[in-house]
């Protein structure tokens, strides 16, 4: 899995779009924040964006049913999700994060990956 691809999605998501799979396309959200240079080498990526997105686990919509924590970190090579309370990682700044506090009350987001750079 490249490494660009993970910053390309962090980069998206530090300037407020989130890249989600629809159907068969990729789709920025909301579309007019992404800017040119960004989407730009989005296209030149789509299929390595896709197949990464493709096999991401999304992320908990629930705390932690250990701890009740609600802050979780995927590693960029495999984005399956861990609580970082009962397993925290030594090397958080090369982590993907989420918070699932942020998104509990939306439940129209299921299907997306949502990717933030360290809290």
């Amino acid at each position: 899995m490249s490494a660009y691809v993970v910053a390309l999605l962090e980069e998206a998501a530090r300037v407020g779009v989130v890249l989600r799979i629809e159907g068969r396309h990729l789709v920025a959200d909301p579309k007019g924040l992404l800017p040119p240079a960004l989407a730009r080498r989005t296209r030149e990526h789509r299929a390595e964006i896709l197949a990464l997105l493709a096999a991401a686990v999304p992320p908990p919509r629930a705390p932690c049913w250990n701890c009740h924590g609600t802050k979780f970190f995927a590693r960029h090579e495999r984005l399956t999700w861990v609580c970082a309370r009962c397993h925290p990682s030594a090397d958080a700044a090369s982590m993907v994060w989420h918070d699932s506090a942020m998104v509990a009350a939306r439940p129209s987001d299921t299907a997306r990956v949502q990717l933030r750079s360290h809290p």
